[in-house]
């Protein structure tokens, strides 16, 4: 059930990074829902240890998240502290009851089922890069796609994984980072929605401010390659 009430405008410098369009894209799939193994990262030898499944690469592939038939597997995979019901916010005040994987840690995922009742058939797991309360980023999460990305990799970075370059919109509004487009990239037909922002919280560079605003840009542009941007938000969809 998706419910809607108002919330205070929180600074962006003491918050932990929201972007509307990722944060919309759950909520998206859960109304279009309603008109393995190898897949399986978790062990239950290391699962209800801290957030370190264990020490190999594959075990932090959201990817392979989108495997897990309900919450229930879930728990059995990482350990029942490791997994627990919360609030999912959305834009403009929307939430719904989603998971949160490894709650309140760097690897903390948030994850929305078709079934909100039962918390099965899953459709989203999203990862998003925390501030501290001075405007500074923490550790960023182990989490990573299959394709390669991961928080804090930086533009230069990403469009050498896309094979292209791509476009995004500019910074400091609801929709605030989000690329728009892959042009024709390898991420073009994948359902990866990334999230930029600034490499320092504090960013006030003449090329990062020209990226400000509702505008499209393009990432091969001057401003967009010597400006300090990295990812800060990465959500896997079920295809």
């Amino acid at each position: 059930i998706i419910k809607c009430r108002h919330k205070k405008q929180i600074k962006p410098i003491t918050m932990k990074i929201r972007v509307a369009f990722l944060r919309a894209f759950p909520m998206l799939l859960l109304i279009n829902s309603c008109s393995g193994e190898k897949n399986n990262p978790g062990n239950n030898d290391s699962a209800g240890n801290g957030t370190d499944v264990n020490s190999g690469n594959d075990d932090f592939v959201l990817d392979y998240l989108l495997a897990f038939a309900d919450e229930a597997a879930l728990k059995k995979a990482y350990g029942e502290k490791n997994v627990r019901h919360d609030t999912i916010w959305g834009p403009e005040g929307m939430y719904y009851m989603g998971t949160l994987l490894f709650p309140g840690t760097e690897n903390e995922v948030e994850i929305s089922w078709e079934d909100t009742v039962h918390f099965a058939v899953m459709l989203s797991a999203q990862t998003v890069w925390h501030s501290d309360d001075n405007g500074n980023w923490k550790k960023p999460g182990q989490w990573k796609s299959k394709s390669g990305i991961s928080l804090g990799i930086s533009l230069k970075t990403l469009e050498k994984i896309n094979g292209a370059s791509f476009k995004f919109y500019g910074f400091g509004w609801d929709y605030s980072g989000i690329v728009s487009s892959w042009e024709g990239g390898k991420l073009d037909k994948q359902r990866t929605f990334v999230a930029l922002g600034p490499g320092n919280l504090n960013e006030n560079s003449p090329a990062y401010t020209r990226l400000l605003g509702d505008g499209e840009f393009v990432s091969s542009s001057a401003d967009a390659q010597s400006a300090n941007i990295v990812v800060v938000e990465l959500s896997i969809g079920k295809q």
